[in-house]
């Protein structure tokens, strides 16, 4: 890793120079480290995890989304050349390569169903703690879908999926998981949290913000909830009245990482190809409809308009979309799509024994992350890190022609 990483504990207050802040750590100049550190949220005066940069450095980030290992006998695996393993190997090899100070993943880490999610978050958090690097994530839709009333029974037959309160409780003892259960209120979902980046001098350079996919027991929402939009507007208040004053008009720099994406989006990019006051950054739009599912009672980017906090929105979801399109002043961005076991740019219609190849050989495999580097003055710059630019990929990348001429022998009719 390019710089050792250590969690600041009550030890190294006492070695440091330093001063009562908000976030209650303010180091002399000739006492400042030079590494990221980090304190965790339990251990802060404030509640919010936080990692402390020195001065001049940047702050990197590598997102990830929709890794979704997923449940044996799969028809991806089986079909298509996919596997969880090469999964694993691919999130392992980019984290290596881009060697970030912390991962985000914008959810659907798993989508095991019928089987327990609990082991495959273990495996997530056993491979963190190898590359020991940290790590953070927001629940997607699939993450939690199918609940018990107690996580261990469902952990301990393998059935079914451990609530998202015993998937946080039992990564906490992981010491390089950051994700929190959070505070919203009921209907607010579980895994919404605040991780802040400061200088040394407790400058608080930008606040990452986490927010849930809320299941409400029948279907996940498309839309961020009452609860949500008041939880964001809760803490984005708290922080600017301990940075600027209560009455201040400077609002915090603050960053969104969501699994599905605000409506905004898909209008954005429609407005962006129409000639319109918004800018397609680069990518593709190749799936998604806003205009069903409750996408319209979304009210989530006003919120963000009006508080002028929030600069960027990074989501997932849609496994085929990679674009990033600034509008009104905010950056939206389909991170990456990351995982090597589900679909990706490719339908198939198993009872027609039909696929449709052209979708890949027409946009190409841009499968990687999303690497965020925020600089110290608080801009920052967004970049795609694709696996096939940035790791060994030959060996765990799915050779879509030999899919297709498989598919063929099997009697499948394939195009594209």
């Amino acid at each position: 890793m390019k710089r050792f990483r250590i969690t600041i504990a009550v030890l190294t207050l006492a070695v440091f120079a330093a001063t009562a802040a908000v976030s209650a750590i303010t180091f002399l100049k000739s006492d400042e480290p030079e590494v990221v550190s980090v304190v965790k949220a339990a251990d802060s005066e404030d509640g919010y995890t936080t990692f402390y940069v020195p001065d001049g450095e940047n702050f990197e980030i590598l997102a990830l989304t929709d890794t979704q290992v997923k449940y044996p006998l799969n028809n991806y695996e089986t079909d298509y050349g996919g596997s969880n393993e090469n999964t694993f190997t691919l999130v392992e090899r980019l984290v290596e390569a881009a060697d970030p100070d912390l991962v985000i993943i914008t959810g659907d880490l798993v989508m095991s169903q019928f089987v327990n999610n609990m082991a495959y978050f273990r495996r997530y958090a056993e491979l963190f703690e190898e590359l020991e690097t940290y790590w953070a994530f927001t629940f997607g839709n699939h993450d939690a879908e199918w609940t018990v009333t107690d996580g261990a029974k469902a952990e301990s037959t393998g059935l079914f999926q451990s609530p998202k309160s015993y998937v946080i409780e039992e990564l906490s003892v992981y010491e390089h998981c950051l994700t929190e259960a959070g505070d919203a209120a009921d209907g607010g979902g579980t895994g919404n949290y605040v991780i802040n980046v400061r200088g040394y001098d407790s400058s608080l350079i930008y606040s990452l913000f986490m927010m849930d996919c809320v299941n409400n027991g029948d279907e996940y929402l498309r839309y961020k909830s009452t609860e949500q939009v008041e939880w964001y507007e809760r803490h984005i208040r708290t922080l600017n009245a301990a940075e600027y004053g209560e009455n201040a008009e400077i609002a915090v720099k603050s960053m969104l990482f969501t699994h599905v994406p605000l409506p905004e989006f898909f209008e954005a990019y429609n407005i962006a190809a129409e000639g319109g006051d918004a800018e397609i950054v680069y990518g593709h739009y190749l799936e998604g409809n806003p205009a069903s599912k409750g996408f319209e009672l979304c009210v989530m980017f006003d919120k963000i308009l009006e508080l002028g906090s929030t600069s960027a929105v990074f989501a997932g979801h849609y496994h085929d979309n990679d674009f990033m399109v600034r509008y009104k002043g905010v950056d939206m961005v389909f991170v990456q799509h990351s995982g090597v076991a589900h679909y990706y740019r490719m339908d198939a219609d198993d009872v027609k024994k039909q696929i449709d190849m052209s979708d890949i050989h027409t946009y190409g495999d841009e499968r990687g992350g999303t690497v965020i580097d925020i600089g110290y003055d608080g801009e920052y710059r967004v970049s795609r890190f694709l696996a096939a630019e940035n790791v060994e990929y030959d060996d765990i990348k799915i050779d879509y022609d030999a899919v297709a001429n498989d598919l063929k022998d099997r009697g499948w009719e394939v195009d594209g």
